[in-house]
């Protein structure tokens, strides 16, 4: 599931407006945590791309991006391993997610 968005509406009390808002927001910080998350897996900073990938699946996982918190989870798991090839390959499937994320999302704005 891309985007549960049963979630988002009860997050946003089945706001339209806000539900736009608050993906609005998530979509922007999640891309741009996607290159600190790239420089961290370069540097094979296993605790920085834990850290990262933390933060970014709580917010994901907060309004309902599931597939997206999942990658972000899994990033975590490889992170503490240190199995830094798996973050990379993660990270290409993390931006592709968001891209779906971001189609998916806008389907809840008025045409």
């Amino acid at each position: 599931m891309v985007l549960d968005r049963q979630q988002l509406r009860d997050l946003t009390l089945g706001n339209e407006a806000l539900m736009r808002e608050v993906m609005d927001v998530l979509l922007e910080d999640t891309r741009k945590q996607e290159p600190l998350l790239e420089r961290a897996i370069l540097r094979e900073d296993g605790q920085e791309v834990r850290r990262l990938a933390h933060y970014c699946r709580g917010a994901c996982d907060g309004v309902g991006a599931r597939s997206s918190a999942d990658l972000l989870h899994e990033m975590e798991r490889h992170a503490e391993r240190g199995e830094f090839t798996a973050c990379r390959q993660l990270l290409a499937a993390l931006e592709v997610e968001l891209d779906r994320l971001e189609e998916e999302a806008a389907l809840t704005r008025p045409v």
